[in-house]
């Protein structure tokens, strides 16, 4: 049974496989192959890299949200996808640091070029640990 790809692929294959996961990370970052495969079941698949497919990380996140919601599912198995969940939330970079106020000083000036260290080095941590889960046996 293959599922239908997204009609909106974006071109640059690279810009996919940053915003996206699959079962086999799923499984890297904690949960097991029943876990993974039903948090995906639903979903539609957007790329494919070698035998695995990719699902989008917004819809992958909502997934998991979801399935916590379920009544029959065990607090342990909450808490696994809990931390699962904010390991995908710290892989979106969507989160913009802002300063108050509209003055340009010196210090506000640091202050955002530390922000910017800051949320690359986060961004560049969650893709290491997304490469480690993803060569998880």
């Amino acid at each position: 049974m293959t599922k239908p790809v997204a009609a909106s692929l974006s071109p640059s294959t690279d810009s996919v496989v940053g915003q996206t996961t699959s079962r086999r990370q799923l499984q890297g970052y904690g949960l097991s192959k029943f876990q993974s495969r039903a948090i995906t079941q639903q979903l539609v698949y957007c790329d494919r890299q070698g035998q695995a497919y990719l699902y989008e990380l917004r819809e992958v996140i909502a997934s998991i949200r979801d399935y916590i919601q379920r009544p029959r599912v065990k607090q342990s198995t909450k808490t696994k996808l809990a931390t699962v969940l904010d390991l995908l939330l710290q892989r979106l970079d969507n989160v913009t640091p802002g300063l108050f106020g509209a003055e340009t000083t010196e210090l506000g000036e640091m202050t955002r070029s530390l922000m910017r260290t800051m949320a690359k080095s986060d961004q560049q941590l969650a893709e290491m640990k997304a490469m480690v889960a993803s060569n998880h046996d």
